[in-house]
């Protein structure tokens, strides 16, 4: 998401509150959440920290919640991100993970 684009689900009443905005998200295919604010202070911010609620209330699978990880853990394999540098020195690396399944 853009910057806590995933709370404002609330305000828009797509979603009951935070829990049920993550799993929305997570089931439209967002797998990460840009957290812009500190979550304990903001509506907007944090609604993957939410995310046990959602599985307890059955809105979204622990499994749906596994795959999505394992997407996000995949791209930053790709790019080298576990590779023991902090930076990757390949200023391609975007293209092996942009646009990909």
């Amino acid at each position: 998401s853009d910057c806590n684009d995933i709370g404002v689900l609330q305000y828009y009443r797509i979603a009951a509150n935070k829990s049920q905005a993550g799993a929305r998200a997570l089931l439209g295919g967002v797998d990460l959440d840009l957290i812009c604010a500190d979550p304990a202070s903001s509506d907007e911010a944090g609604s993957y920290l939410q995310l046990q609620d959602a599985i307890t209330n059955g809105w979204i699978s622990e499994a749906t919640l596994n795959q999505s990880a394992a997407r996000v853990l995949a791209g930053k394999f790709a790019v080298g991100l576990f590779d023991g540098n902090a930076f990757v020195n390949d200023t391609n690396a975007w293209k092996k993970v942009v646009n990909t399944p």
